[in-house]
């Protein structure tokens, strides 16, 4: 619960659907509440998971948020990418640069590399800006042994750790440390439930002032983007897109992992089919009579 208190935390339960981009299952939403409440989600204990590698573990009530941060089905990567997805659209749509770049491969001088998670090259400063985005479960058995959910402040806590974590890697410390060199970098970093670090707090707001200067922030100056009554200016429509982003695809890629092991954990009476998908019983009598 203390997770909700952060900034940006539980915007996507605010979410009215009347454009695609804030409209989600209902089974998305259930889900999304159960993680902003902190709840297993009417998991049935104990619950038998297939996890990464065919191993198999059985999740009692102390170890059920292993459910929350499990890599099975792309789980890790897909709420990730679909946050830098809307950072992207968000500097171009705001006016903060002409173009933005995904997943861009970025060299230091002495070879060592780094994919990027956003970049783009910021016109009034001519600096190069990298963008990098972190998901954090503040349920994760990592976060609760740092006592986490001890209170709002131990929330923040974890975000400006991986910040930090961020900061200090070591490929991207030797970039911003050459010569010469004119980059900016910010770690985007949320909660599974959509609560924002400090870094991305601030800067959300340099990109909202950004556009205000190119008579951007009311929505309607943007045609092009459909909104919704909550969602008039920009930055209620672009809290509310990372919120959703964050917190709904990762609903969505817990309910597949829960649905993946409650059809896995079906009585089987019978003869499953051959592993190959490719297999036909019919040609493999012919090959039997053949030889």
């Amino acid at each position: 619960m203390t997770e909700g208190l952060g900034k940006g935390a539980g915007l996507a339960l605010l979410a009215v659907p009347m454009a695609d981009a804030f409209n989600f299952t209902q089974s998305q939403f259930q889900r999304i509440l159960s993680n902003y409440l902190g709840l297993d989600g009417a998991i049935s204990i104990p619950h038998t998971h297939h996890c990464g590698g065919g191993a198999t573990r059985v999740l009692t009530q102390g170890t059920v948020n292993h459910l929350q941060v499990c890599p099975v089905l792309g789980r890790n990567s897909a709420p990730h990418n679909a946050v830098r997805d809307v950072l992207s659209h968000l500097v171009v749509q705001n006016g903060v640069t002409n173009a933005a770049v995904v997943e861009t491969r970025l060299t230091a001088g002495d070879g060592g590399t780094f994919d990027a998670d956003v970049v783009y090259f910021d016109p009034s400063s001519r600096a190069r800006v990298i963008l990098e985005v972190s998901i954090v479960t503040i349920g994760s058995d990592t976060s609760l042994g740092r006592g986490a959910r001890a209170g709002l402040d131990g929330v923040n806590a974890q975000l400006r750790a991986r910040e930090e974590e961020k900061r200090n890697h070591g490929v991207v410390r030797r970039l911003l440390n050459e010569a010469g060199n004119n980059t900016i970098f910010t770690p985007i970093v949320m909660s599974a439930c959509g609560a924002m670090g400090p870094s991305m707090v601030a800067f959300l707001k340099q990109a909202y002032g950004r556009a205000k200067d190119a008579d951007k922030f009311l929505m309607s100056q943007q045609p092009a983007l459909k909104y919704t009554w909550n969602t008039m200016v920009t930055s209620s429509f672009w809290d509310m897109r990372l919120s959703i982003a964050c917190a709904a695809t990762d609903a969505e890629f817990q309910n597949r992992i829960i649905l993946h092991d409650n059809t896995l954990n079906l009585p089987v009476v019978a003869q499953q089919p051959h592993p190959d998908p490719n297999y036909a019983p019919h040609a493999a009598a012919h090959l039997l009579a053949v030889a």
